[in-house]
């Protein structure tokens, strides 16, 4: 069993067909490293922590904060159950992550909690179906009260802060015991655009942010029909968005004060010079990492085939224009 209290935890997130996926391969070469195979989506999504603490803390209202307790336990049990193609949705991180994440997430929430009672609002009904709506007028009439069983938090800043990184380090330890390692990669857990109110979950994280040649990103976007794509509307329509799109993540501000927090990774870089990048990455997680040839997951040879895709693209004209208007973020 190793040491619960010597792992170390490494984010790799990107803005999206950015190349990260990249990273996160590079990373898994290495000794006593695993990462995990699902994205982490536990903060960011609608429902997470990042919602939860802006509930319970920066907009804490008397009801409001019992539906924000409402909306995690909702996206904890759903990112805990498996997924099932066209069937289910779920993360299953209760077999991927950690056998206890619904019990350790209960903690957590018991943690934040300050007492439970039996009531009802009108905002607990904003979410339901007509026919929802409809059940419970019913049950209203005919059993003549209708009560469910709402949460009161009101923790203070540091109260959340601390429980956040017990509840985040339990999971982790988790998935580090299970799979006998000290180092866990995590794909996509903090967002590139909001980096700061992460950093608070973690007692100590390295940050990987990765980008690419906006005219790939677009490219790929547009392929896959992906995000930007207007169906209906001509391509520089299409452009256009993607241009406003890319920009909006990539404001300076998200970033300012972090330097020594993060680390900037151009893909490609990461595939054109891969040793001096690799070396990089090593540098700035500050560990004494050695990679294993057989668990090799990177290669550039195969990945240098997603640069300059733009190149074959049909439409010049939409390459041109973010040409124009994003050549500062790759020249």
């Amino acid at each position: 069993m190793l040491n619960k209290n010597k792992i170390n935890i490494i984010s790799v997130s990107g803005y999206g067909w950015s190349g990260s996926s990249a990273v996160v391969d590079f990373m898994k070469g290495f000794k006593d490293t695993k990462a995990i195979e699902t994205e982490f989506r536990l903060l960011k999504d609608p429902g997470g922590i990042m919602d939860l603490e802006s509930a319970l803390l920066d907009n804490w209202d008397v009801m409001k904060n019992g539906l924000a307790i409402n909306d995690f336990i909702t996206l904890i049990n759903i990112l805990n159950r498996k997924h099932i193609k066209m069937f289910q949705m779920g993360g299953s991180y209760g077999v991927t992550v950690s056998n206890d994440f619904l019990r350790q997430s209960y903690d957590y929430i018991n943690d934040l909690v300050d007492f439970k009672f039996n009531g009802d609002s009108l905002i607990f009904d904003y979410s339901l179906s007509r026919f929802q709506y409809f059940l419970k007028r019913v049950r209203k009439r005919v059993l003549r009260a209708y009560a469910k069983e709402i949460y009161f938090s009101k923790p203070s800043r540091e109260a959340f802060r601390k429980a956040t990184q017990s509840y985040l380090s339990c999971v982790l330890r988790d998935f580090a015991n299970k799979h006998e390692c000290r180092n866990v990669v995590l794909d996509q857990a903090i967002p590139a655009s909001n980096i700061k109110k992460s950093l608070s979950y973690f007692d100590k994280i390295k940050i990987i942010i990765v980008d690419r040649d906006p005219r790939d990103v677009y490219c790929d976007m547009y392929n896959h029909k992906s995000l930007i794509y207007s169906q209906g509307h001509n391509e520089i329509y299409s452009v256009n968005n993607f241009i406003k799109w890319f920009r909006a993540q990539r404001d300076a501000e998200s970033q300012r004060g972090l330097k020594g927090e993060i680390l900037k990774v151009k893909f490609e870089d990461l595939v054109n010079d891969y040793a001096v990048t690799s070396e990089i990455i090593k540098d700035f997680i500050g560990l004494d990492m050695e990679l294993d040839p057989n668990k090799r997951c990177f290669h550039p040879e195969k990945s240098i085939k997603n640069i300059g895709i733009y190149k074959n693209h049909s439409n010049k004209k939409a390459i041109e224009l973010i040409d124009s208007e994003l050549n500062e973020y790759y020249k």
